[in-house]
């Protein structure tokens, strides 16, 4: 097995790595890395030394910086022998050479009653080191003690500027594809089920946008994934908006076993109980977002009602203990591959233009941020950290899940912005509502907004986007490629306005203001998906709208990948069914796709149904039955109906429940045709173009 699993990987990254060969941008800048570890014998050399010890920092300069020039330490405190610890990058500009005057400033500061004064100033020159060498040992301010450093120069950059998928990601695909083959084989038996790894195909789970109606919905998908078998043969579990709160709750808790799966959909029925707009007012939580604010603020990284909103987010999504985990963290639950991959979609956008003029999809793994239209990725742990030219000048906290949690589901933030009638769209797909009904009820919920403490933004126009520092800072000519990197764009232009090397952040909001399911990501050919269950919780009337289907068939048409074929004006004729499944019997690489629905049609037609919570029937009005309602239909389930009561989240869940597990042979008898169209295949289509 080691070996079945060493040639499918070798095979694997061989495809992978063909995607290098689209060159993305290859300079690599100098840098200066400057680590200021300690003083030694500081001091004011005056008489106020007998009164009190001095509060030292360390400033260092440099008019050769292409990016920030001048850099701060933190204060000490009372102290002559201050330790640091402090690590700052210089990255030197274009026109710098060995022969160009690049000298460095060290300035030693003292904290004085009204502003710091500099005690001493002493120079270093770079051009003392060879690129690839180092300098370790004390720059003195003569009288006034010294400093311990430790100053590299290398050529280099911090981010990874490719469109292939990281390491983390790669390796996470090797460990996962041998578990995934087992679970078909459990699954399927003697029936078809793959012999070898090469044989078995890459599945994903993706779930759409819609608020708590998605994460309600999702809690049945993910039950029935689990219960039919179906979740150990997935690669991916991808989420927009509402879907993504789940799935950054359900990893966060390591909640993908059926007893933490149980004990999180429990919590989470208890929570959905109480609006959310009741935490958002509360004092303790306006606190926390002052000292989320301040913590924030103080080392430079951005600060939007977004922040705020991802706090209260938190609270009602996942549980407040959770909410100061990383991303990066979940690296250790997905150590063995025993789960899916977690994708989470947003789009990067600009603040002041409509998402038709301008998107570029972006989305996160616990490995990277990846910006797939640029080639641009950050590992998670340095996203919001200060960049300039793709070198990380300072490293600063990882945003928390309740950031992630804000921004995923940002949608919220639009239209608590739309009070102050930033937008115009009249679509909910598109997450940017109008109309004067909707207008008005969305100006009755957020009146509240209006007594706000200014650090929410109240002065002017409510910051509705997630903010991150801007990692391409310094790129003026980014190249902005397809989603399939190998499609050339129309007319070759591949110059667009989008990384400005200006804007010191990015606006980051919910994938689903463009589209309410993430196809560019998950779709991405480097992930060689073979299969997508896709559910589709959009609040549409979907027998007249398909919205989000159609946005899907757009994107991957613009995008260059493969998406099966579609009738829409035959389904549409044929009206709204459980699921649709999409392929094209000609073209053996291209995905199969199952599009479900939240449709009621043949779950209310079980005469015999109880609920696995009996106590909630109590609450069913008069001569209605648990499992006869509509979700499409229906106010109770609308996007912005914040609250369920245990009768409405028990219904939707069990629904979507009911729906997947009742079609589990026929996504079995899928993933057998796909395994025998692989089988006959053989590894070709794996590394052809």
């Amino acid at each position: 097995m080691d070996a079945d699993i060493a040639g499918w990987s070798e095979i694997d990254k061989k495809w992978n790595n063909s995607f290098d060969d689209i060159p993305v941008r290859s300079t690599k800048p100098i840098v200066i890395k400057v680590k200021i570890l300690a003083g030694i014998g500081i001091n004011r050399n005056s008489i106020f030394d007998y009164v009190t010890y001095p509060h030292p920092r360390i400033e260092v300069e440099c008019d050769w910086a292409r990016g920030t020039k001048k850099f701060q330490t933190s204060e000490k405190n009372e102290t002559n022998n201050p330790i640091w610890d402090e690590t700052f990058r210089i990255v030197l500009s274009d026109g710098y050479d060995e022969t160009s005057n690049g000298i460095m400033k060290f300035r030693l500061l003292d904290k004085g009653w009204i502003y710091s004064t500099t005690l001493a100033e002493t120079d270093f020159d770079p051009d003392s080191l060879e690129i690839g060498s180092n300098f370790e040992g004390n720059i003195s301010f003569g009288k006034m003690g010294t400093i311990r450093v430790k100053i590299t120069k290398r050529q280099k950059t911090h981010l990874r500027l490719s469109h292939c998928l990281c390491d983390g990601e790669i390796n996470f695909r090797k460990n996962r594809i041998h578990r995934a083959m087992k679970g078909m084989q459990r699954l399927l038996g003697n029936d078809g089920a793959p012999r070898n790894l090469l044989e078995a195909p890459i599945i994903s789970v993706v779930g759409s946008g819609g608020g708590i109606r998605a994460m309600t919905g999702m809690c049945g998908v993910m039950e029935a994934l689990l219960e039919t078998g179906i979740l150990d043969c997935l690669m991916y579990a991808v989420g927009t908006s509402g879907s993504s709160w789940y799935l950054t709750s359900t990893y966060a808790r390591n909640a993908l076993d059926k007893n933490r799966q149980s004990d999180y959909h429990s919590w989470l029925r208890n929570s959905l109980t109480t609006s959310p707009f009741v935490e958002l007012v509360k004092p303790w939580n306006l606190l926390k977002g002052r000292q989320v604010y301040k913590a924030k603020t103080s080392v430079g990284q951005p600060f939007t009602f977004i922040d705020y909103y991802g706090i209260v987010t938190a609270i009602k999504a996942m549980g407040e203990e959770y909410a100061n985990v990383k991303l990066s963290d979940v690296r250790k639950y997905l150590d063995e591959a025993n789960v899916p991959l977690p994708l989470l979609n947003s789009s990067q956008v600009y603040e002041d233009r409509l998402v038709q003029q301008y998107y570029a999809d972006c989305s996160f793994t616990p490995y990277e941020c990846e910006i797939p239209h640029y080639g641009v990725n950050v590992d998670m742990q340095r996203l919001n950290s200060q960049f300039h030219s793709g070198v990380m000048e300072k490293n600063l906290p990882e945003p928390d899940l309740q950031f992630l949690l804000g921004t995923l589901g940002s949608v919220f933030g639009v239209s608590l912005d739309r009070i102050k009638q930033a937008l115009d769209e009249d679509d909910e797909t598109d997450s940017e509502m109008t109309g004067h009904d909707r207008g008005h009820q969305e100006e009755q919920k957020s009146a509240w907004l209006n007594n706000l403490p200014d650090f929410l933004g109240r002065n002017g126009v409510i910051q509705r986007t997630g903010k991150v520092l801007n990692m391409v800072r310094g790129f003026s000519d980014m190249k902005r490629f397809r989603i399939n990197p190998r499609i050339k764009s129309a007319g070759e232009e591949e110059i667009v306005d989008g990384f400005d090397e200006q804007r010191s952040d990015l606006d980051l909001v919910d994938g689903g203001i463009l589209c309410n399911v993430a196809v560019d990501a998950i779709l991405r050919p480097q992930r060689r998906n073979d299969i997508l269950i896709i559910i589709d919780f959009t609040g549409y009337d979907a027998d007249i709208s398909f919205k989000t289907l159609t946005t899907s068939i757009s994107l991957a048409k613009e995008g260059g990948y493969k998406f099966p074929p579609v009738d829409l004006k035959k389904i549409r004729k044929e009206g709204v069914k459980q699921f649709y499944i999409f392929e094209d019997e000609n073209d053996p690489e291209c995905p199969i796709v199952f599009w479900f629905l939240m449709t009621t049609k043949k779950f209310s037609q079980l005469s015999d149904y109880t609920p696995k919570n009996k106590e909630v029937l109590k609450d069913l009005p008069p001569g209605e039955r648990f499992n006869d309602f509509s979700i499409y239909k229906s106010d109770t389930y609308d996007t912005f109906d914040l609250t369920y009561t245990n009768l409405e989240f028990d219904r939707l869940r069990e629904l979507m429940n009911f729906n997947i597990s009742s079609n589990a042979e026929i996504i079995k008898q899928k993933i057998r045709e796909k395994i025998s169209q692989k089988r006959k295949l053989g590894h070709q289509n794996m590394i052809e173009n």
